[in-house]
């Protein structure tokens, strides 16, 4: 989708926008509480991490997090790719993901 905006996460406090974000996929539901937001705000603190949003409009899209909390010395992982339920299956998780490896 050509009118998505990616942009980098620059502060800890924009994580708030994810506050209560649910997705569902076959029989998976996830919902950001405020248990696991502390956890990404924790994760964030490191300079290595890359945290990413996707915007259409003004409207949340989704959200791609890596990390270099790894056991492997350089190396990152991919924590998560979350893609709101009214936007799934357009391809935008996987231009998170392309987004988070640039």
């Amino acid at each position: 989708m050509k009118d998505i905006i990616f942009s980098t996460i620059k502060s800890v406090d924009e994580l708030d926008i994810l506050k209560n974000q649910e997705a569902s996929f076959q029989n998976l539901k996830f919902v950001y509480t405020k248990k696991y937001l502390d956890s990404l705000k924790e994760n964030f603190k490191s300079s290595r991490n890359l945290y990413l949003f996707a915007k259409k409009g003004g409207e949340f899209v989704g959200f791609v997090a890596v990390d270099d909390n790894w056991d492997e010395k350089n190396s990152f992982f991919l924590r998560e790719i979350f893609v709101s339920s009214k936007f799934q299956k357009q391809g935008i998780g996987e231009d998170l993901a392309k987004q988070a490896i640039k």
